[in-house]
């Protein structure tokens, strides 16, 4: 990645974490995940936002993508019908998560949609892999 690319993707980042603080923390729905922060080493924790999609849950615990902060409060959240993978912020500044539409328990695996965030968390693309 190039110093210009990385510097574009900085200020991406940026804007997006300026915009994930603004929705401030609210009241979570009651099947929200229960997050526990447990830092061995605190000066080592560098600032900014965390992002997690849960895909096993315990009874009365909902899917969901997230964004908390380093103690564990969350800053955004997406609750899903199904298990959440692979959360995190595109080199364009959108945001991608893949939501299980299907599982296949003989492989542990499962069919995903991609969906595509813009910085306003508004879905931009749902990607569906052709041939089964």
């Amino acid at each position: 990645m190039n110093i210009k690319n990385f510097a574009l993707y900085r200020i991406a980042l940026g804007g997006l974490m300026l915009a994930a603080s603004n929705f401030g923390h609210a009241q979570v729905p009651t099947n929200f995940p229960t997050l526990t922060v447990t830092t061995n080493f605190p000066s080592a924790v560098a600032n900014g936002s965390i992002f997690l999609a849960n895909n096993l849950t315990p009874t009365n615990v909902g899917y969901y993508v997230m964004i908390v902060t380093n103690d564990g409060s969350p800053v955004w959240y997406r609750e899903l019908t199904n298990a959440g993978w692979d959360f995190k912020v595109l080199p364009n500044g959108y945001l991608h998560y893949a939501q299980t539409i299907r599982a296949l328990t003989y492989t542990g695996g499962g069919d995903v949609t991609h969906e595509i965030l813009d910085e306003q968390y508004n879905p931009v693309e749902s990607l569906h892999g052709g041939n089964g």
